[in-house]
């Protein structure tokens, strides 16, 4: 026999939330987004930054390698003084070390012969003069006599490394050979152009917001060295006074 008992329901049990709760839900979830994204992106550029370590450290003791069938004599450069003999330039060995390396000309292609951070930056990307190379190739070996300087014909060759003996590097291990490009608009709406030589005194790549490549999480630069290291540098060792003509810190190029 049933009791009869009435079983009473509390006023508002079982209701929705209301638009104050949710609104209060989205702005938590907006919150973390916010706080979660740039982390997210810092691991990402973090992740680059030691790809792009691998890929100049491959390139510099490639070019090493190349050097030593060469009798240890550096090659000459695009922006360093001509001879009548057209000797062949740094790439030229690159070339005959890695000798199937992809066209990165306004391809995107991922390739170890330039800066994973720039490839994924700029689909639209062309390397000045060269297309199979993306890293900047340092030319310098002597501090001084180039302030104002904007024509490399008018430098003395004895401020370039071509055809000086690697033997004579004073200190390998500071002597950087490779780094990550500056990078500028070429003009074309979507295009960009990356410089392949460095220390560069043209005064188009004299620009506050340039730096020497895409500076990795903001603060350095991958750079390979003589001693067949490879490590970041930060944009103060390779950066000079933006407001003048030559961009960078001619010393932390040079031999001396």
């Amino acid at each position: 026999m049933r009791s009869g008992r009435v079983v009473k329901i509390r006023a508002g049990a079982g209701r929705g939330f209301s638009l104050i709760e949710l609104l209060v839900v989205v702005v938590v979830i907006g919150l973390l987004i916010a706080i979660l994204l740039p982390v997210l992106a810092l691991a990402r550029e973090s992740g680059k930054q030691v790809k792009c370590l691998a890929h100049v450290r491959t390139i510099g003791q490639g070019f090493q390698a190349g050097l030593a069938e060469r009798n240890g004599v550096f090659p000459h450069s695009i922006l360093g003084p001509s001879i009548p003999s057209n000797p062949p330039i740094w790439s030229d060995i690159l070339d005959a070390v890695f000798p199937v390396t992809p066209n990165l000309k306004w391809t995107g292609t991922d390739s170890f012969g330039a800066c994973p951070s720039v490839q994924q930056r700029y689909a639209n990307l062309s390397y000045q003069t060269l297309s199979d190379w993306g890293y900047a190739y340092n030319v310098w070996w002597k501090d001084g006599g180039v302030p104002g300087v904007v024509n490399p014909s008018k430098v003395a060759p004895e401020f370039f490394n071509q055809d000086k003996l690697v033997e004579a590097v004073l200190r390998p291990s500071d002597y950087p050979l490779f780094l990550d490009p500056a990078v500028i608009p070429d003009g074309a709406t979507g295009y960009h152009q990356g410089n392949v030589e460095a220390p560069n005194w043209s005064a188009k790549w004299a620009s506050p917001a340039l730096g020497t490549g895409q500076h990795h999480s903001g603060v350095t630069s991958n750079a390979a060295f003589a001693d067949g290291s490879a490590r970041g540098v930060t944009r103060a060792q390779i950066m000079a006074d933006a407001a003048t003509t030559q961009p960078y810190r001619f010393p932390f190029f040079a031999n001396d």
